[in-house]
């Protein structure tokens, strides 16, 4: 199928094209890579009168430190995360997972807005994450995905998150998983109770990708395998 017919704009300065989204609010999308927008035209779930191309625009590449925080500039390729030499080890997830979702295709950003720049909170002690994703074949929707990032001082993991996605409407949160890695040492068993609650959490549906119950334990699994990895990886950036 091909898109219906729109307008283009090709623009070089984040200021006109805010002033371009202002004037045309939801009739106006905004394409950098095009890797989502281009197929939603494709398949008219999405129908603009006007693409606003930011592509081309300057100052909205790079990571770097700035301020206490890792900046990444909206328009930082993949590729750019994958090979960037001056990235903390702590941030290691961010090299396999190059987030304020409400659902397929849908973020909280509004017509009028463009991100500009993700800044990730660097922390100076020993943290690490890392990220499993199941797919039928390379470059695939994942059929189920986990990420985890985990801080630890005096032995301890101080800080834990975990997220999952392609298991409910929108990725999730496991909060209750956290917290039970939250102010203990990560043994086997706290590692193997904080994946069980992690699959607990998920909400998956029976697809042609597997059975709910395969997901979650997909899950359990995958959150397991991922804080050990972290853990292991935590340890050696704090050598």
């Amino acid at each position: 199928m091909y898109p219906a017919a729109f307008d283009y704009r090709s623009i070089a300065s984040l200021d006109e094209a805010l002033a371009l989204l202002a004037e045309h609010g939801d009739a106006a999308k905004v394409m950098a890579g095009g890797q989502s927008l281009i197929p939603l035209l494709k398949l008219r779930f999405a129908q603009p009168s006007l693409v606003v191309d930011i592509g081309r625009m300057k100052g909205m590449t790079g990571v770097g430190p700035h301020d206490g925080w890792l900046t990444i500039g909206a328009l930082t390729r993949h590729v750019d995360l994958e090979r960037a030499r001056d990235l903390p080890r702590q941030l290691s997830l961010l090299s396999e997972a190059a987030h304020w979702i409400q659902g397929p295709f849908t973020t909280a950003l509004r017509p009028d807005e463009i991100l500009t720049e993700i800044r990730v909170a660097a922390s100076s002690k020993p943290a690490a994450g890392a990220y499993n994703k199941l797919e039928r074949k390379v470059g695939d929707f994942a059929t189920v995905a986990v990420a985890v990032q985990i801080e630890l001082e005096g032995g301890k993991v101080s800080k834990a998150g975990i997220g999952l996605t392609a298991v409910g409407p929108t990725n999730v949160k496991a909060t209750a998983a956290e917290k039970a890695l939250v102010g203990h040492e990560p043994t086997d068993a706290v590692i193997a109770e904080a994946a069980r609650l992690a699959a607990a959490a998920a909400e998956p549906k029976d697809d042609i990708r597997g059975s709910a119950e395969f997901k979650k334990d997909v899950v359990r699994v995958y959150v397991q395998r991922g804080l050990k990895t972290a853990l292991a990886r935590a340890k050696e950036a704090r050598a």
